[in-house]
């Protein structure tokens, strides 16, 4: 009977280990374990499991090559195939706009290969090292590029330049590949593997997660859980240098609402010196409705907003020079806008690129707010408004009751609060319309800055780039071979009117990739969805919201209404709008010049 090989896969994006999970079921001899992790992240987790005597490490693009350099587990990489590179190139085409691709040598030569083939205009930038990343996209944003092809490494630093990025997945075919060479290494490699007694000595008999840092402050081993990994790994790093070889110290921190009670010490091994921390969770005393009262670092707010709808298509991209403007001020800002036009993650791409990114985010949703939690706010030692430093991103203000609103306005006039901190306001109101008394109270007595977001229905020509954006996302989450949406249903998704806006296009297109079984999502699924859409009490009702019609009006200022709407609705394209009306261009301007 053959042995089973076991195989470490490091899959550098989630989506890639469903796809690795189905292609392991066919081979019988394999036993797969797989972790999510990419560049340091990916080691980080391979060294956590370094004790679990597994024969091979499978993983791709730059995180193999880094995990080569690190471990000396043998390091099989999974192939970029002409169909990946495909597949790729396919969506970059439906996006207009010239087209960057950023690669190591073997990828460019394929995709050129291909691209002229399939006689689409791309520009290749080669790499040839990790470090040369971060520069080459950097190379591409300064000369006017906005769409690029690219592994994971360029994909994560293009969101945060505003570039949009298709990322080029590995398929079923190339994990094949991979699956084979393992099998064809481990035939004459058998006892790679060997036990490491040093951290089997170092987490002998400890039941509770084990940190341990070299001399240089590099993470040397870690059973450390993935919640709140990078905080905690900072936390205690910085307690290194109080830490000596003479006796061990126990320490208790807070992090996130949890104590963490550890226990360190130093010791040298080989002429290293080496820091191990033991440590326990518990829960802290005082908590609060954690879904009211949100803790954020820079990180956990990228990661929320890069790996969300509004990063991957590029939704707030149009913002980015109101987002610099708000940003060289001190002043509190109010971001106001319909449901679902992207408020919260506005605010988190204000606070990650604000001064204060290095402190802690803390959003309080007003809609949420209970009894206990208000007046956790109101008189807690560790509340929110008595920090400093602090950005502060209150939420849902029309909520607010008016005993509330007035309490509210109050403590933040009382503890000098937008003096102290940094504070962003958002509030829910139909685009056009009045924003509720209690927001503009608090907005006007404040003198917020403030940032208004367009609706989807106001920024119909961007909705093909969105679609096809998404659904390559979608595709490569649900494994799919999806290619994109065909022109008529296209046609139907910029026609319609998005009620619920950003959010209710994410959820259509995730139940239209998900009925999809062939490879593009045809007009037939897309009008059957858009029908429901339209039939749903719910989004009727948010559907004739921003639509309120003054009818306490002579029939000019109506007219004269009506024509305004249409222009703005056709771009403020006077022709398109006589043509919708039925009226000749010279009678739309002859009212809008009255």
């Amino acid at each position: 009977m053959l042995r089973k090989i076991r195989v470490l896969a490091i899959a550098p994006y989630k989506e890639l280990e469903l796809i690795l999970r189905r292609v392991a079921s066919e081979y019988a001899t394999l036993e797969l374990n797989v972790v999510i992790g990419d560049l340091e992240r990916g080691v980080e987790a391979a060294q956590a499991n370094f004790h679990a005597d597994y024969d091979v490490i499978v993983s791709r693009g730059g995180t193999a090559r880094l995990l080569r350099e690190r471990l000396s587990l043998p390091v099989v990489e999974i192939p970029i195939t002409e169909y990946d590179i495909l597949r790729a190139l396919n969506f970059a085409e439906a996006i207009p706009g010239p087209v960057a691709m950023i690669g190591f040598p073997n990828v460019v030569i394929s995709t050129e290969a291909l691209a002229r083939l399939l006689k689409i205009e791309i520009n290749s930038f080669e790499v040839h090292h990790e470090n040369e990343v971060a520069d080459t996209v950097q190379t591409v944003w300064e000369q006017g590029y906005r769409l690029i092809l690219c592994d994971m490494i360029a994909s994560t630093i293009a969101k945060q330049l505003g570039l949009n990025a298709i990322l080029i997945t590995s398929g079923i075919e190339s994990i094949r590949k991979a699956f084979d060479m393992v099998l064809e290494l481990c035939r004459t490699l058998d006892n790679l593997q060997s036990e490491n007694h040093f951290l089997r000595e170092t987490i002998n008999g400890q039941s509770n997660e084990t940190v341990v840092f070299d001399e240089n402050r590099n993470l040397y081993f870690s059973t450390i859980s993935r919640e709140n990994r990078k905080q905690v790994l900072e936390m205690l790093k910085s307690e290194i240098e109080y830490c000596t070889p003479d006796e061990p110290r126990r320490i208790v921190k807070s992090l996130g609402g949890v104590l963490y009670t550890i226990k360190c010490r130093q010791f040298s091994l080989l002429d290293r010196t080496y820091t191990t921390f033991y440590f326990s969770r518990s829960r802290a005393p005082v908590s609060v409705s954690r879904h009211a009262i949100r803790y954020y670092t820079k990180q956990e707010a990228q990661q929320s907003f890069y790996d969300g709808f509004f990063s991957v298509t590029g939704a707030v991209a149009s913002l980015e020079p109101d987002i610099s403007r708000l940003n060289a001020s001190n002043r509190p800002i109010a971001i106001l806008g319909e449901e679902g036009t992207g408020k919260e993650p506005v605010a988190f791409v204000l606070y990650a690129r604000s001064e204060l990114c290095s402190h802690p985010l803390v959003c309080i949703n007003c809609a949420l707010l209970n009894d206990r939690a208000w007046e956790y706010l109101q008189g807690h030692h560790n509340s929110p408004f008595a920090q400093t430093q602090t950005t502060i991103f209150i939420s849902h203000l029309e909520a607010l009751s008016a005993p509330m609103r007035l309490q509210l306005k109050a403590l933040l006039s009382d503890m000098e609060v937008c003096r102290r901190n940094r504070v962003i306001f958002s509030c829910t109101c139909a685009f056009g319309e009045h924003i509720s008394e209690a927001a503009a109270d608090i907005i006007d007595s404040l003198c917020c800055l403030t940032l208004c977001l367009p609706p989807l229905r106001e920024q119909r020509a961007r909705i093909p780039a969105l679609i096809s954006l998404y659904i390559n996302q979608l595709s490569v989450q649900q494994a799919k071979d999806i290619l994109g949406m065909d022109g008529a249903g296209t046609k139907l998704m910029q026609d319609f009117l998005w009620p619920h806006n950003y959010t209710q296009l994410k959820r259509v297109l995730q139940d239209l990739v998900t009925m999809s079984a062939g490879s593009s999502v045809p007009q037939s699924d897309v009008r059957k969805i858009l029908q429901l859409e339209t039939s749903s009490p719910v989004a009727t009702s948010a559907l004739t919201l921003p639509e309120r019609f003054d009818l306490n009006r002579t029939l000019a200022e109506m007219e004269d209404e009506i024509i305004r709407r249409v222009i703005e609705e056709c771009g403020g394209n006077q022709s398109a709008a006589a043509k919708r009306l039925g009226i000749s261009r010279s009678a739309i301007w002859r009212h809008l010049k009255k």
